[in-house]
């Protein structure tokens, strides 16, 4: 059985952890241009998967981030699957 105080504990656990949700700020969507878009297709056309080193040359190259390069390929490889 849980006593009065643990109650108001969760309460509070609860009432914190929304609070620290609303303060943080959202990350905006990234804009791809149509040159980045161009080459991730081109790409993703000839290599499904790449490797860090080849990710990385790839964000390099673009000028994105290597997450970014990342999660666009798993998006895509999500898409083909639909």
């Amino acid at each position: 059985m849980i006593r009065h105080n643990e109650m108001e504990d969760d309460i509070y656990d609860n009432q914190s952890h929304r609070q620290l949700l609303q303060n943080r700020k959202k990350r905006s969507r990234a804009a791809f241009s149509h040159a980045q878009v161009y080459e991730l297709e081109r790409r993703f056309a000839a290599q499904k998967y790449l490797s860090g080193p080849e990710r990385a040359d790839l964000a390099r190259g673009l000028k994105l981030t290597e997450t970014q390069v990342k999660i666009w390929f798993q998006n895509r490889r999500y898409t083909i699957r639909l």
